[in-house]
């Protein structure tokens, strides 16, 4: 059992690092930031912009793709706007224009 949540949790940090680095391309000036992972039962994810880091849930590599990059795109905006206003979701619809698919499947 302890080899399979190591391959588990190792598998999480590459998937979800890999696509880190992807969406930070979308991104212009973004703080240098920790990138941590983490089982939450209430979030799935978390910006901590007074500390430059996010937290983002290792239960999402059990949901679609989208919702991993939807996780992303959202974290990362909350260090251009960290609140949850209109200007905020106008900066994810530009870089997920069907975020709402995966906002979706979140809810299942």
């Amino acid at each position: 059992m302890e080899a399979l949540n190591k391959f588990y949790n190792d598998e999480v940090k590459r998937i979800f690092t890999d696509e880190v680095s992807i969406a930070k391309k979308c991104f212009s000036d973004l703080p240098e930031f920790e990138l941590k992972f983490r089982k939450m039962k209430t979030r799935w994810g978390v910006c901590y912009t007074k500390k430059n880091s996010i937290s983002i849930s290792s239960y999402l590599i059990h949901y679609p793709f989208e919702c991993l990059e939807y996780i992303i795109v959202h974290e990362l905006t909350h260090f251009i706007v960290p609140n949850h206003s209109k200007r905020f979701y106008n900066i994810v619809s530009s870089n997920m224009p069907d975020y709402k698919k995966a906002v979706e499947k979140l809810k299942l």
